[in-house]
């Protein structure tokens, strides 16, 4: 901690440093406390289902089957798997495993043939062994090397505190996410995997992660997936084969930036009814579409829907570049109204200059649409990453039942709750698909503390609030209602996500208010947040979390509450 510029020696309390006077003492542990927990941003990441691997709910450990990477292989085949562990800051860890592996984490062994044995701090307990690591903030390299026995052929692991080694909690002390280990991919949850090695010869040491690469052993050539696929780099998209079903409604949405004085024309063809908004203003329809945009210095937000009808349920959509010289933008769009200028989502960060280097699609084609000699016009989803210098092209959303009334998407472009499509089914965004399966937009905080929904971070919370009133400081109460909003925000997502059977991606001691741990802190946390902003999402939250106290939370026959193998005194 600092004190006036000077640190507080380690080991020694605010008291014996002379830091006594309560508003000394406040602005001592919030000082130390933004600059430890800073705020957090929401950031929206492709993910891919891969059947080899996933993360238990709801903090769980991560299993890799190479089984069902490789299925009916005989034993004494090899195969190996890869990721960048992403953690929130240089800390102490515990990686715990169970199955039988050679692991290398930041290029050294820490299991296997023997590497473990006489490792400080290594123990067994409940059939895992725990190893105490070190990770780096940022990228940490995983490797791990298989070979099929009789009993399985793969891993669980956990990396997590030491203090709370049997959890995965990602919200307390420590976050660390599982991301495929390319530049390419960067961000996207999941491992990689190669293989299968026949028994005799198989790679026995560290070997190279390749990305879009053969890698040649012993005569035969191998490739590390998943990768990005051809088919998701297309401007066209056929709703019924990536839906399944040949009726109802979806929707194609992208981002275009264009300077004053520059203009491009929206083409739409395929087969369905279609409907063009920009920036939230229905231009256009028909079975065909080519619309004229003028440029205005800012991203122009171009959504598409597609209902389906006798010639099938499929769009495909370009954005080709147009002088102004030619007449046809200026004349037929005009002077824009109004609308136009407050309508449809707007999308924060990013410059003219940023947009010339990123990529399209799934990793490859420049950012551009339009065949060789015409003009080329930026456009994409760039707060969409698919990898370190890549975002998608398109965003798509459906199917939305055939007899569903429209507006949902039009009305509001959002990416924090699903939307619901009609027959009780809700859905979120998708990039399409890839070789391995749809690719579906998925939302995460990567951090502690702020927008966390824990007990423990919500007393610091509660302390927070008090402290911004006593000291007068609107930045802590925006601090603070912003943390609390962002729970209320994405707690459908989270809700939607842990009914699909997956591991919530944000708010996962959300999912089960069966005690009063998730509840209490948050409560108070949502209740206060209202009386200050009189936002209904958080009160409508509220009443939520009070509907399951009274109703869904654990009590002895006297009404008392518990917990596991304990109970509430007070």
């Amino acid at each position: 901690m600092e004190r006036k510029g000077h640190l507080v020696p380690r080991g020694m309390s605010l008291y014996e440093a002379g830091i006594r006077a309560p508003k000394e003492v406040m602005e001592t542990v919030v000082g130390r406390m933004l600059e430890t927990r800073p705020r957090l941003e929401v950031t929206l990441k492709p993910y891919m289902e891969l059947p080899f691997f996933q993360q238990e709910p709801l903090f769980g450990p991560a299993c890799l089957d190479f089984e069902k990477a490789y299925p009916g292989q005989e034993a004494g085949a090899v195969a190996y798997g890869a990721a960048w562990l992403m953690a929130s800051q240089q800390e102490k860890a515990a990686f715990s495993l169970q199955g039988e592996a050679q692991v290398w984490l930041n290029g050294r062994q820490i299991y296997g043939q023997g590497a473990e044995t006489g490792a400080d701090g290594l123990r067994r307990e409940g059939g895992w062994t725990i190893i105490p690591v070190l990770l780096y903030a940022g990228k940490n390299e995983l490797l791990v090397r298989c070979e099929k026995g009789n009993e399985g052929w793969g891993i669980r692991y956990l990396v997590s505190h030491p203090r709370y080694w049997m959890m995965w909690a990602r919200d307390y002390l420590l976050n660390v996410r599982v991301t495929l280990p390319y530049a390419q991919m960067e961000g996207m949850e999941g491992m990689a995997c190669i293989g299968p090695f026949p028994k005799d010869g198989s790679p026995t040491g560290l070997i190279p992660v390749l990305y879009g690469a053969d890698w040649e052993h012993q005569g035969r050539k191998y490739r590390w997936t998943p990768r990005w696929e051809e088919g998701c780099e297309q401007d066209r998209i056929d709703f019924a084969a990536l839906y399944g079903k040949r009726e109802g409604s979806a929707y194609g949405l992208t981002y275009c930036h264009m300077e004053e004085g520059e203009a491009c024309v929206v083409e739409v063809t395929g087969a369905g009814e279609f409907t063009l908004w920009i920036d939230g203003a229905e231009v256009a329809r028909g079975s065909q579409i080519r619309f004229p945009v003028n440029g205005n210095g800012r991203k122009r937000q171009i959504l598409i829907k597609c209902k389906s009808d006798a010639q099938g349920f499929s769009m495909e959509a370009h954005i080709r570049g147009r002088s102004m010289g030619q007449g046809e933008a200026g004349e037929q769009e005009g002077k824009e109204s109004p609308a136009w200028k407050n309508c449809g989502w707007d999308v924060q960060g990013g410059s003219r200059g940023s947009w010339g280097d990123v990529r399209a699609g799934c990793g490859a084609p420049e950012m551009v649409s339009g065949e060789a000699g015409r003009d080329a016009v930026p456009y994409g989803v760039d707060f969409v990453r698919t990898g370190r210098d890549t975002c998608a092209r398109w965003l798509y959303l459906g199917p939305f039942a055939a007899g569903m009334l429209s507006g949902a998407v039009e009305e509001e472009i959002q990416f924090r709750r699903p939307y619901p499509m009609g027959d009780y089914r809700y859905d979120f965004w998708t990039l399409g698909v890839a070789g391995t399966g749809t690719v579906s937009v998925r939302p995460y905080m990567d951090g502690i503390f702020f927008g966390q929904w824990f007990y423990a971070v919500q007393v610091g919370m509660v302390g927070l609030l008090g402290a911004a009133r006593a000291l007068e400081r609107p930045e802590l109460l925006r601090y603070f209602l912003d943390s609390t909003q962002a729970m209320a925000d994405y707690f459908d997502y989270s809700q939607w996500e842990y009914g699909r059977g997956m591991n919530p991606a944000m708010i996962p001691r959300s999912c089960e208010l069966r005690e009063l741990d998730p509840c209490g802190t948050i409560g108070v946390s949502m209740v206060e947040a209202y009386l200050i902003s009189g936002n209904e999402r958080l009160l409508a939250m509220a009443r939520h979390i009070a509907d399951r106290v009274m109703d869904h939370v654990l009590r002895f026959s006297d009404d008392t509450y518990y917990r596991g193998e304990t109970m509430w005194a007070e």
